[in-house]
């Protein structure tokens, strides 16, 4: 009989350990599902009011070969900058996994940075992986790597 009930206890705690860690895995995913809107917003609409309620104000990007963006003004400076010069931004995001505080994701992007004249105009794609870690409910810091890639548009045609 007390190996039936360890066996039950045992089980018990099991399933409430895996519904637990879903749990923790589910909000991560929340929360990843509300920065790639709020990115987006800010990156297609130029308001950047939904990211800055999730980033912390000193939060640091780890950009791949490019320093480090540091604080959240530097980074909204950094998008609405690079707004100015982009068109036709669109942009992939896919949640991969995350645990604790730390989630991963996929970025694929592509754009169009206009020349004055179709010949100097450029495509460009983006590639890369990022890992997010959170405090406090925000994001406080970002690892970013991959590759970006530019070609003539009048090469992609």
């Amino acid at each position: 009989m007390n190996k039936k009930v360890a066996l039950l206890v045992l089980a018990c705690v099991m399933a409430i350990t895996l519904a637990l860690s879903s749990c923790v895995g589910t909000d991560l995913r929340e929360f990843a599902d509300k920065y790639v809107a709020a990115e987006g917003k800010a990156w297609t609409q130029g308001n950047t009011g939904d990211l800055e309620k999730i980033e912390d104000p000193n939060v640091v990007i780890h950009n791949a070969g490019f320093e480090d963006t540091t604080g959240w003004e530097a980074h909204k400076k950094t998008i609405l900058g690079a707004r100015g010069m982009i068109s036709g931004i669109q942009q992939e995001w896919k949640y991969l996994t995350g645990e604790g505080n730390h989630f991963a994701m996929a970025y694929k992007s592509q754009f169009t940075i206009p020349g004055k004249t179709p010949e100097t105009s450029m495509k460009g794609t983006n590639d890369s992986i990022f890992l997010f870690r959170l405090n406090n409910g925000r994001v406080a810091e970002i690892w970013m790597n991959g590759s970006t890639k530019m070609v003539p548009v009048s090469t992609t045609k």
